[in-house]
């Protein structure tokens, strides 16, 4: 094997990861969980900040004194049909 060829296969082999990790999120975050406990490694998970962060205890660890929400600030989707054309 020459050395060029090693270097298309490492670059396609890379692509190839990339793209099974975006078509297959789930399955990757599994795959590489179980490869990580293979090596040993702890496979936690660290809390993500959730969008109601600082509401009181929730996901984000933070038990804090709570916000009121400032309500709604985007409008609602609205579907219309098509003007016929003329």
């Amino acid at each position: 094997m020459t050395l060029e060829s090693f270097a298309v296969a490492v670059i396609v082999l890379g692509f190839a990861l990339r793209a099974m990790f975006q078509l297959f999120p789930a399955a990757s975050r599994r795959g590489f969980a179980k490869l990580l406990a293979m090596a040993g490694f702890s496979a936690s998970v660290a809390p993500t900040i959730a969008s109601h962060c600082d509401t009181g205890c929730g996901s984000c660890n933070n038990c804090g004194t709570g916000r009121a929400s400032a309500g709604q600030t985007e409008a609602p989707i609205e579907f219309r049909a098509p003007t016929p054309k003329r």
